[in-house]
């Protein structure tokens, strides 16, 4: 988890068995940013086990949720299994009751959903893959690029940039579905400026669009 993220948090990680039938994971916690591991602050050590196979074949998903009072919680999942296993790292041991600790990870728990699965990325995405088939040319490659800066945010998993950005995102579709609607049209209005056509009135709007992209790109 990066340093300054914005706490709590959640990130969640997928890691490949290395060796032909191995059969355990050991997975060691540090705290630090130094370039060798033991260079940092050892948390803990968690001992997995998962079915041999060839290397590669395997894989757990690790999670890590952290608080600002210091309590970390480190989940491995085998989907291919099903087996969970969880360890709970307490900064101070002693400076949080049984009670306190069981409710902040009660709150993990709404933490641990992954952004790509929420109700509004998952519209938003869908949204967006709409306008794509919909579009060609230099309007189809204005979306993807919307689509994969998105994308790569719900990667990323910090909430807060997702929540600032998704609204920038949500405006570009908005735009982008307005292009789509004034494809074809007479010479009018342009949406845009609000001013009246001087050129075709298709191209104009994919030009001011890109103009709207410009000035935002250096927002996020």
């Amino acid at each position: 988890m990066e340093r300054n993220t914005s706490l709590p948090a959640s990130r969640e990680k997928r890691y490949y068995t290395s060796h032909d039938n191995q059969t355990e994971v050991v997975v060691n916690v540090y705290q630090g940013e130094n370039y060798y591991a033991d260079d940092n602050l050892p948390l803990g050590q968690i001992k997995f086990h998962v079915p041999p196979k060839r290397a590669g074949e395997v894989y757990i998903d690790i999670r890590f949720t952290y608080d600002i009072n210091g309590l970390l919680e480190v989940q491995l999942h085998t989907p291919e299994t099903g087996q969970r296993q969880t360890i709970v790292i307490q900064k101070e041991d002693g400076s949080m009751t049984e009670a306190e600790k069981e409710a902040k990870l009660k709150v993990f728990e709404k933490l641990k959903i992954h952004p790509k699965e929420k109700e509004e990325n998952q519209y938003l995405i869908a949204k967006g893959e709409a306008l794509y088939v919909q579009s060609t040319g230099a309007l189809r490659d204005a979306i993807g690029e919307w689509l994969g800066y998105f994308t790569s945010l719900l990667e990323g998993q910090d909430e807060g940039k997702i929540r600032k950005q998704r609204k920038k995102v949500e405006d570009a579709f908005a735009q982008l579905e307005q292009i789509l609607q004034y494809q074809g049209v007479p010479m009018g209005m342009n949406p845009y400026t609000e001013n009246w056509y001087e050129r075709d009135p298709k191209e104009a709007v994919i030009e001011d669009f890109e103009a709207w992209v410009e000035r935002h790109r250096g927002e996020s």
